[in-house]
């Protein structure tokens, strides 16, 4: 018989914390659902000021081809997406899917595409905010992949 262990919202954030303190390929990328609630308000707030010095908060994008860009200038950084980009375009969750996902079977990085532009490896973390739940997350077909390789907290 397997015992569940549930973590507090806590210890979720200071494992996403702790996660970024050890070099790697690519960091672990992390979903926080449920955005809007205060708690996570909250420990996003203590995120972004324990990070501020290697933390990059993204802009809100005008096409898939300025988040591809911004990726590709951003490669190795810490990067936070506020601007509910799980919500947008498949467009969109194409190219994220590059900076996020990893073969199941053989761990290598999948590529950032763009079409008509050079693929890169993108090696730093995505953090990734969703006003929706985890629930109402899980049943998106587009986002299979990134919640497939993303912790979600």
């Amino acid at each position: 018989m397997s015992k569940k262990i549930n973590f507090s919202l806590a210890d979720r954030f200071e494992a996403l914390k702790r996660s970024l303190d050890y070099p790697t390929a690519r960091y672990t990328p992390y979903v926080i659902a449920d955005c809007l609630n205060e708690d996570r308000v909250e420990y996003i707030d203590k995120l972004k000021k324990v990070l501020k010095d290697r933390l990059i908060v993204a802009p809100a994008f005008a096409s898939p081809k300025d988040l591809y860009l911004f990726l590709k200038e951003n490669s190795k950084a810490v990067i936070l997406f506020e601007d509910e980009l799980l919500s947008r375009r498949i467009e969109y969750i194409r190219v994220l899917e590059g900076a996020v996902c990893s073969s199941p079977d053989s761990a290598n990085l999948w590529m950032v595409n763009y079409e008509g532009e050079e693929s890169f490896t993108f090696s730093g973390t995505v953090i990734m905010t969703s006003r929706l739940s985890k629930e109402e997350l899980q049943p998106r077909e587009q986002l299979k992949y990134i919640l497939r390789d993303s912790k979600v907290i």
